[in-house]
């Protein structure tokens, strides 16, 4: 269940919550702009995350937005045919050219570093090319379960990293013990040699 609801009446459900859910007034700190609450029951915050994660969808720019990352036009062909876009495209600082009857991008080129504004004349183009910077979606602020709050930078794992992750330190730990054993079975020979030798 997802709910819309006024930052201030937020902040008095989690301080009346807290009496039962102790710690979850924490999430008072994370209120910031438009707030909606969503209440799950039988997931783990790691995969709602994932969930909400996997439903954001990339949009166009209009102009005026803040590049939530670089914003990179990549080299090579581009579906334009020659004429006035060229100009158009150098103007905004991207090089372009025509090469056998065809504009190409001739480099990688950032035109919007991150952090910074989009033009209206970068955000027209950007989407003539259909590259669309900017992800609509939820943006989570946190999670509370079993007394802990979980941030975006805790849940924002990559599941195959961490199995291969898993993996080496157990393969790791193998070896550790095999050495081990080894270096105890050898402490064990030596002292029957040397009972053996008679020493």
């Amino acid at each position: 269940m997802i709910k819309v609801v006024r930052n201030t009446l937020v902040s008095l459900a989690l301080d009346e919550v807290n009496k039962e859910k102790n710690g979850i007034a924490e999430l008072k700190n994370l209120i910031e702009g438009e707030t909606a609450i969503i209440a799950a029951k039988d997931i783990n915050p790691f995969k709602l995350f994932q969930i909400i994660k996997s439903n954001r969808i990339n949009a166009p720019a209009k102009g005026g937005e803040i590049a939530p990352k670089d914003i990179m036009v990549k080299a090579g062909d581009t579906p334009f045919k020659p004429g006035p876009i060229v100009g158009e495209l150098q103007k905004a600082g991207i090089p372009a050219a025509i090469e056998e009857g065809k504009v190409v991008i001739k480099k990688d080129k950032v035109v919007v570093p991150a952090g910074e504004k989009i033009s209206p004349q970068i955000a027209q183009i950007l989407t003539r090319m259909e590259i669309y910077p900017l992800e609509i979606g939820i943006n989570l602020k946190g999670m509370y379960e079993n007394g802990i709050i979980f941030t975006p930078d805790i849940l924002d794992i990559n599941r195959d990293e961490y199995r291969d992750t898993v993996k080496q330190l157990l393969s790791i730990a193998h070896l550790q013990m095999l050495s081990l054993s080894s270096i105890l079975n050898a402490d064990a020979l030596d002292e029957d040699l040397k009972k053996k030798i008679g020493k």
